[in-house]
């Protein structure tokens, strides 16, 4: 298998141990909290070696044969038009950023309806994943061993303000750490570890706490307020809702758990989520096609769906993501989405694999940033298939950058 191919894989691989691994190390030290936030009250870890194991069977036997077929090469948009594109987006994803800004908070999520807001704030939920990608393929750019142009580093820049003005999830925290150590330290996504000075290598060991405890402030803040937060009783409230963060953080283990304990011999939950995408997809047509009406009341998506039959108790309107492998559970005809799933997942990796070279250099770093901004694809990787929504124009995106972004457009 080709180097790049190797790097890809990894890098997908990484992303699944990431989703999962927090959960399974840390359950047996708060095996209460999770069984107050879930419905199922079993142990995890059958579904999720079963599980894992499957999907990495078809995804690494997919992706083996479709390595040995050649790449078609495609004829590109000349640079400059490449880069036209790029910064287009990049201006219009700051511009609804400034406006975010000025017109909300932090707390958007848990305060507002996407459907009740400005056509600004609604771009710039559609035009995030774009820009994401776009930030995936400078770092794919620096790992092939080449240096990011002066006008990318201004586009890159203003992203990274664009980020801080936009703040509204905990993992926004992560894409700005990736976006500094991009602008000011590229060389980090590809040296290996004994080739880093010391002084990086201590930097990195405390700014990791830092890192992960402004996630934890920044996604607790989102639902209780900053205000609240930074008082005494504010922080007793989180040192005492540590065990139900760790259990909130695993959704994914648990989706996956209670839908391998009850899927295999009950097609009920695949029925209704199946049923709720062709009522998403119908409704969601009432967007842009006249006849048809749109429901700003219904939600009936594989999110909404994962919700309630994952988690204990019910908060109207709330959805929750089912992650990579328990999405395979919510396919149509089980168990067609074992196969599917991953065969996408593939088709997505070597998308990706076309820009990256043979020569390329890598390092845990790259790995985990690659999958990180395609996150979608692997939180709900069936929300590509309600055709009007932000990952499967993401989705699209990624497949046109084939035509328009070069080596060449990130040397500018």
């Amino acid at each position: 298998m080709q180097n790049r191919n190797v790097f890809i894989l990894k890098s997908f691989v990484l992303i699944l141990i990431v989703f999962y691994f927090p959960g399974l190390a840390l359950y047996p030290f708060f095996e209460a909290e999770f069984q107050q936030y879930y419905h199922y009250q079993g142990s995890p870890y059958a579904a999720f070696l079963l599980a894992f194991f499957v999907y990495f069977f078809f995804f690494s036997m997919v992706y083996y044969f479709l390595d040995k077929l050649p790449y078609v090469r495609v004829r590109r948009l000349p640079a400059r038009w490449g880069m036209l594109v790029v910064a287009a987006l990049v201006v219009l994803y700051f511009v609804c950023c400034l406006y975010f800004y000025v017109n909300y908070d932090a707390g958007f999520r848990h305060t507002n309806r996407l459907a009740n807001t400005g056509l600004l704030v609604k771009g710039m939920f559609v035009v995030q994943p774009m820009v994401y990608i776009y930030i995936l393929f400078c770092i794919v750019h620096v790992v092939n061993g080449f240096s990011i142009g002066k006008i990318n580093r201004k586009l890159l820049l203003v992203l990274l303000v664009s980020q801080v003005l936009s703040l509204n999830s905990s993992l926004q925290v992560f894409s700005m750490v990736f976006l500094v150590l991009l602008l000011f330290k590229p060389e980090l996504y590809w040296r290996k570890l004994r080739g880093v000075n010391i002084y990086y290598t201590l930097g990195a060991v405390l700014l990791l706490p830092l890192v992960l405890g402004g996630v934890i402030i920044m996604g607790v803040g989102n639902k209780v307020g900053f205000g609240f937060l930074f008082t005494e009783e504010g922080l007793a409230y989180l040192v005492g809702s540590i065990g139900l963060i760790v259990a909130r953080v695993s959704s994914s283990l648990f989706s996956l758990a209670t839908l391998f304990d009850c899927c295999i011999f009950d097609p009920t939950p695949s029925f209704n989520a199946f049923q709720g995408f062709i009522n998403t997809v119908m409704n969601r047509l009432g967007l842009i096609l006249p006849g048809l009406n749109f429901e700003t009341g219904l939600i009936n998506t594989v999110n909404r769906s994962n919700f309630l039959t994952v988690f204990q108790g019910y908060i109207a309107r709330a959805g929750a993501s089912p992650g990579p492998l328990a999405s395979m559970f919510y396919m149509p005809i089980f168990p067609f989405g074992v196969i599917m799933l991953p065969l996408l997942h593939v088709c997505i990796a070597k998308t990706i694999s076309y820009h990256v070279e043979n020569g390329v250099r890598y390092n845990v770093l790259s790995m985990v940033a690659i999958p990180y901004f395609i996150l979608p694809f692997f939180e709900a990787p069936l929300n590509i298939f309600y055709i009007i929504d932000p990952v499967f124009i993401a989705f699209l995106f990624l497949f046109l950058c084939r035509f328009f972004l070069s080596k060449k457009v990130f040397l500018l």
